[in-house]
């Protein structure tokens, strides 16, 4: 860094040697930079010189010092601050919504020497106890989605029907879903996601589980498969089929939620911090004015 000043001083004392006096000749100026301000100059001296100082051997010199300094100086949309999405926890934006800690667990069963297809997450047509929503995972028995028995579940930490509740009431990102199984051909399935509209189909994701593995994988029955882009809502089925005479596990990962009541949160607490700031008789003054009705006597 010594470097870098020792040479921007000695450019700037050359320059101001150029300046003509008495007819002296500008001939250098073009060559040493005559005509550049002092900001121009300090941009030659750190960015163009940068490479004589040798402190930094990947340092790579930007156009100008103000493209340097606006680098880190980003306002694109993280999520950070927003009222209406929760991260949990300490989380503060979707770059680190994968560690909230949301994980739900679903072991489905399947008694038959045949494969039977669930909806592991059953849509807007799912409702508590029922609904149209054939084929939805439940705590207990319950039959495939073309209504053939054999298939039960069960859910970890709340049962499956909370989980469907909380998905249907409150949209939530799945940074990804691991599915296991006690036979190594439920790794050869394909997990089907569907978005649903009463306006018009919508095309589905096929996604291929077994494309989540390679010959270097040792663990045969376990793929985990990673969806950046899934938010399970009542706008989402997705369906798996369930291989004959095993039990598959499937852990969501989920992350960031549109929470309607963690906005609600948010926004009375800013509006507390404005109370105590300015005082709760002023606000409420302010709202009586506004409103045209008359202050109470002695106000």
């Amino acid at each position: 860094m010594k470097l870098k000043v020792f040479m921007f001083l000695l450019t700037l004392g050359m320059i101001i040697m150029t300046v003509p006096t008495k007819g002296a000749s500008l001939a250098m100026a073009p060559i040493l930079g005559g005509g550049m301000s002092l900001r121009e100059l300090e941009d030659f001296a750190t960015g163009r010189l940068s490479s004589f100082d040798g402190d930094d051997a990947n340092f790579e010199p930007t156009d100008t010092f103000e493209d340097y300094e606006d680098y880190e100086d980003y306002e694109d949309y993280t999520g950070e601050g927003d009222d209406f999405v929760d991260f949990g926890g300490p989380n503060k934006s979707f770059a680190n919504m994968a560690d909230a800690g949301r994980v739900f667990v679903m072991n489905l069963t399947n008694a038959n020497a045949a494969s039977r297809t669930a909806l592991i997450c059953p849509g807007y047509l799912w409702a508590p106890g029922g609904g149209l929503a054939t084929g939805a995972a439940a705590e207990g028995a319950f039959n495939d989605i073309s209504g053939a028995a054999g298939l039960s579940g069960a859910g970890s930490p709340s049962t499956i029907p909370e989980f469907f509740a909380f998905v249907m009431n409150t949209p939530i990102a799945i940074s990804g879903i691991k599915i296991e199984s006690t036979v190594a051909t439920q790794v050869s399935q394909q997990m089907i996601i569907e978005h649903m509209s009463p306006f018009k189909k919508l095309q589905q994701e096929i996604i291929n589980l077994t494309i989540y593995q390679n010959e270097n994988t040792f663990r045969d029955k376990i793929v985990t498969v990673k969806t950046p882009n899934l938010v399970m809502s009542p706008n989402t089925k997705i369906y798996l089929p369930v291989v004959g005479s095993s039990t598959c596990t499937i852990t969501f990962l989920g992350g960031a939620v549109a929470n309607p009541a963690h906005t609600l949160l948010s926004k009375m607490g800013r509006a507390h911090s404005t109370f105590a700031r300015v005082g709760l008789k002023k606000v409420r003054t302010k709202h009586v004015i506004q409103s045209g009705r008359a202050l109470p006597p002695g106000k």
